[in-house]
């Protein structure tokens, strides 16, 4: 049937999961200093009252531990993320077909959606600066319906998002 013949499929660059992990380092670097400061800001002024900087007394040790508890917490995090940006990759894929555009994704709960191109009203290209740093783009679909400031399909982590916007707007024409 020509409604099925698949005209573009794909995934995710397998450099979406180097994207995402160090938008995660990025992230979490900022909340160890947000601990560290405290700590350090607190055993100067003390040290300035009494001449002696002692890091394990009082409060200075609720500070210490908690700062090697985020620490130890944002190691297990990134091991964690990094398992599940290589699922997420995985189990992403795309197609355009002559009739719709599916996307299969999810990691936890699998959801496949169907789009068809009676719904889209824009396609969009976007990259963020962690997306730059590789050359990533992400494709937004936007629908007619679907609502609000999120786009209904978001292809992510694509190398050549010019290819798929031009099928998607070549399909729009023809069912226009």
């Amino acid at each position: 049937m020509d409604y099925e013949r698949v005209l573009y499929e794909g995934s995710v660059h397998p450099d979406f999961k180097k994207r995402a992990l160090l938008k995660q380092v990025w992230t979490f670097i900022p909340s160890i200093f947000v601990i560290l400061i405290p700590l350090i800001v607190f055993n100067v002024t003390s040290g300035l009252i009494d001449d002696t900087i002692n890091i394990f007394s009082g409060i200075n040790l609720i500070f210490l531990y908690m700062t090697v508890g985020i620490i130890i917490f944002g190691i297990f995090y990134m091991v964690f993320m990094n398992y599940y940006f290589k699922a997420y990759i995985k189990n992403f894929s795309f197609k355009i077909t002559a009739s719709n555009i599916t996307i299969k994704k999810g990691v936890y709960n699998r959801i496949q959606k169907t789009i068809p191109y009676s719904r889209i009203q824009d396609v969009t290209i976007r990259s963020v600066i962690f997306d730059r740093k590789y050359d990533l783009h992400n494709v937004l679909i936007q629908t007619g319906g679907y609502g609000g400031y999120f786009p209904e399909g978001v292809i992510p982590g694509q190398k050549d998002p010019e290819l798929i916007e031009k099928t998607i707007k070549d399909m729009l024409k023809r069912h226009s």
